[in-house]
């Protein structure tokens, strides 16, 4: 079984760590786990034949590989079944420091109603 970790624009993901979870017994139980390399590339070899279920770490979460509408699809793997591309899209995450700001810090308002990032990477933000 294998794939990617992309962010939602397609940009590879390194160093996320990405679970195969098999079902057994009534449960789903996390049997594999690997880190995606630098293109965001993932892989299990030697699972054994079941149903199982993919997916990579985020802080405070975890995000599941879908299928269509499925948001947690499951994969059932046979001896000969060979699963590629099974690609998992997470929304980008940055490490750094978060601030919030407010009417002291120069908006005209404390509730924001839209944001958009332009073409120069400047942010701009609609308020009341």
């Amino acid at each position: 079984m294998a794939g990617a970790v992309v962010a939602l624009d397609g940009t590879p993901q390194k160093a996320i760590v990405v679970e195969a979870l098999r079902y057994d017994a009534g449960q789903w139980e996390a049997v594999a786990q690997t880190l995606t390399n630098t293109l965001g590339k993932y892989r299990f070899v030697n699972l054994r034949p079941g149903r199982y279920r993919v997916r990579a770490h985020v802080p405070g979460a975890h995000v599941y590989y879908a299928a269509g509408e499925h948001e947690q699809a499951a994969l059932d793997m046979g001896s000969d079944a060979l699963y590629e591309d099974i690609d998992i899209d997470i929304i980008p995450f940055r490490k750094g420091v978060w601030r919030i700001y407010n009417h002291l810090d120069g908006l005209a308002d404390n509730s924001v109603s839209s944001v958009l990032q332009d073409r120069d990477g400047l942010m701009w933000f609609g308020t009341f």
